[in-house]
C-alpha cells in the first residue's frame, strides 16, 4: 500500500470560515485547486476521483510562518470502495487567544462510469477565551462528470444553514485536463454571488514515484510550488518557505 507525503513550498490559504475547507498540502501546492486535488479531503472539499477505491487514513500538520500561535492538525478517514464511500474528519487550529475546530462528514456515490455525486456537511466552531464566537453549519452538494478520456468537470454548491448570513452560499466550478498519464492541469472558479471571487490553476507532473506541483491563484496572483513522494516506509521532514514572511511547514500523510 502506498504512503503519500506532500511537501508545499509556497501556497495561498483560503479562509476556513468562509468555505469550511479542510487543509491539504497538495491542494495548496496546486494553487488551491481544492475540488480535484485535496487528497483524502477531496470527499469534503470537492468530489472524489472516479478511480478512488481504497479505504485510507490521513494526517495533515501545518504551521504559519513558524509562529506557535498558528499551528493546526487535521485527521481524516475514508472508508469504502470504487462505487461508494463515506468519510469523517476533525480539524483544530489553536490560535493565541482562540481555537477554531471543524468536524466534517462526507459521502460519495458513483453512478455509471461517468458521474460521481458527493454530499458533505461540516460544523465550524470558534471560541475566544471560552466564549463562543462562531458556530456555523455548512452543507455541500457536488458532481464530477467525465466529459471524455481527457476532460473532467466538477460543479459544487455549498450553503450555510442560516440563509441570511453574509456569504451564505458559494459555488465552485472546476475543469481538469489530462492529455497524458504524467501531466494534469486543473482550473477552478469560486464565487459567493456577492463580491468574493477566486480563480486558481494547478499543474501536476508525474515522474515515476515523484510528483511535482506548481500553481497560481487570483486575486493577488499568488504562486505555489510543491512535490509529493509515493514510496513505502518513507519518512520526510518538510517546510514551506515564504520569501518575505518566513517558513511555513506543512505535512500531509496518507496510508
Amino acid at each position: 500500500m502506498l504512503k503519500y507525503i506532500f511537501f508545499i513550498f509556497i501556497g495561498p490559504q483560503l479562509c476556513l470560515g468562509q468555505q469550511h475547507l479542510l487543509p491539504s498540502a497538495k491542494s495548496n501546492a496546486l494553487g488551491q485547486t481544492s475540488l480535484f486535488n485535496s487528497g483524502i479531503n477531496t470527499i469534503f472539499n470537492g468530489v472524489e476521483p472516479f478511480d478512488s477505491a481504497q479505504s485510507r487514513i490521513g494526517v495533515n500538520l501545518s504551521n504559519l510562518f513558524g509562529l506557535k500561535e498558528y499551528s493546526d492538525l487535521g485527521i481524516s478517514v475514508r472508508l469504502g470502495n470504487k462505487t461508494n464511500s463515506v468519510g469523517a474528519s476533525y480539524f483544530i487550529r489553536p490560535y493565541q487567544f482562540s481555537t477554531e475546530q471543524i468536524i466534517a462528514f462526507g459521502m460519495s456515490q458513483l453512478i455509471g462510469s461517468g458521474l460521481r455525486i458527493s454530499i458533505a456537511a461540516s460544523h465550524l466552531q470558534n471560541t475566544e477565551e471560552g466564549i463562543l464566537r462562531i458556530n456555523q453549519l455548512r452543507a455541500a452538494l457536488g458532481a464530477r462528470v467525465r466529459i471524455n478520456d481527457e476532460f473532467q468537470a466538477i460543479v459544487r454548491y455549498s450553503q450555510l444553514a442560516k440563509l441570511s448570513s453574509p456569504n451564505a452560499g458559494s459555488v465552485n466550478i472546476g475543469l481538469q485536463y489530462s492529455p497524458h498519464s504524467s501531466f494534469t492541469v486543473s482550473s477552478e472558479w469560486r464565487s459567493n454571488f456577492q463580491y468574493h471571487f477566486n480563480w486558481s490553476t494547478g499543474f501536476e507532473f508525474i515522474l515515476k514515484n515523484v510528483r511535482l506541483y506548481t500553481g497560481v491563484s487570483a486575486p493577488g496572483f499568488n504562486m505555489s510550488f510543491g512535490f509529493a513522494l509515493g514510496l513505502d516506509h518513507l519518512t520526510v521532514f518538510s517546510a514551506a518557505v515564504h520569501p518575505v514572511l518566513g517558513i511555513s511547514p506543512q505535512f500531509s500523510y496518507e496510508y
